[in-house]
């Protein structure tokens, strides 16, 4: 059974992926918009991550890991967001 959270999860990363490859270094109307409704995405879903660290941690080791790169890859796309409208 699939949680909420790892759904959530899986929205996170894909639209993290469609950031790498469709956002990063090209230019339209309206990037900064988009860039800030994923900035704002990524940090409710560091929240959620956070919030659920103990039931992670509870569950098996390969949960665990999975929760871990979910949360490393929310972070550097978190980061590279950031760099993005900066620029």
């Amino acid at each position: 059974m699939i949680r909420k959270t790892d759904l959530f999860s899986g929205v996170i990363i894909l639209l993290g992926i469609a950031f790498y490859y469709w956002i990063l270094g090209s230019y339209f109307p309206g990037k900064k918009i988009v860039l800030s409704a994923l900035i704002i995405l990524n940090g409710i879903g560091l929240m959620v991550h956070i919030k659920y660290f103990d039931s992670y941690k509870k569950g098996t080791y390969v949960t665990f890991m999975g929760y871990l790169a979910t949360l490393g890859f929310v972070l550097i796309t978190t980061a590279l967001e950031l760099l993005e409208i900066f620029k």
